[in-house]
């Protein structure tokens, strides 16, 4: 399925998104958060891409050099994406 959200590659600092996500999904009725993630590059150079799921929809899609990293960023991208739905900024 495509997303009309963009993946989230920046640099955004250690905060974990994950908890954050979940905690506004719920708040505004989705009742499962779920994430997929896939490896691709080399041991020296690793690069995960992680899709967030309210829903089972797309919200959001993140990388970074450990799964974690991209769960969070694209638990980020869910939660931008959410919060302009919510609130209209």
């Amino acid at each position: 399925m495509s997303t009309p959200y963009n993946t989230y590659t920046g640099q955004q600092g250690s905060d974990n998104w994950c908890p954050k996500i979940k905690n506004f999904a719920e708040q505004e009725g989705f009742r499962d958060i779920s994430y997929g993630a896939s490896f691709s590059g080399t041991q020296h150079q690793p690069c995960w891409e992680a899709v967030c799921y309210l829903d089972g929809i797309e919200w959001g899609r993140g990388q970074g050099s450990t799964k974690n990293k991209a769960k969070s960023r694209a638990a980020h991208v869910a939660y931008n994406h959410l919060d302009m739905k919510v609130n209209g900024s």
